[in-house]
């Protein structure tokens, strides 16, 4: 199980039970469960360890969020009561990408879109350093 403490201590955890993933906002004072998402089913070949999963606020704690793998899986917005999950299938499925669902999730970076950005800007550099490498021998 990990957690995250939050604002008038509420935590922010998650918690693997009979091989699903879920994430969940708990008030222990009051023992409440105030929201919970399943993010996932443990299915063949779908390993979830611990130190694949953080747990993290929004800077001004009005959400919480859940990754695995480095890819925003869950988030439960404290303000509104919503609630958004893309559930894990495999390693490479997507995560959250909508940028109002990640607002203020500052130490934040989804890995698979950190990949692909960079890869971008390597062949931005070769295909420039190549053009002018041409140019030079004009």
């Amino acid at each position: 199980m990990l957690d995250e403490e939050g604002p008038n201590g509420t935590f922010a955890v998650f918690s693997e039970d009979e091989g699903a993933g879920y994430f969940f906002l708990y008030r222990p004072q009051t023992q409440d469960v105030l929201a919970q998402i399943r993010v996932y089913v443990c299915s063949d070949g779908l390993l979830v360890r611990k130190e694949d999963v953080q747990v993290m606020w929004s800077s001004d704690h009005t959400k919480c969020g859940v990754t695995i793998w480095g890819r925003m899986r869950g988030v439960i917005n404290l303000s509104n009561g919503h609630e958004l999950c893309i559930p894990l299938v495999d390693r490479d499925c997507q995560g959250i990408t909508d940028p109002e669902w990640l607002k203020g999730f500052s130490n934040y970076l989804d890995h698979g879109q950190f990949i692909e950005d960079r890869r971008k800007y390597w062949r931005e550099m070769t295909k420039r350093t190549e053009e002018s490498a041409r140019d030079k021998m004009d």
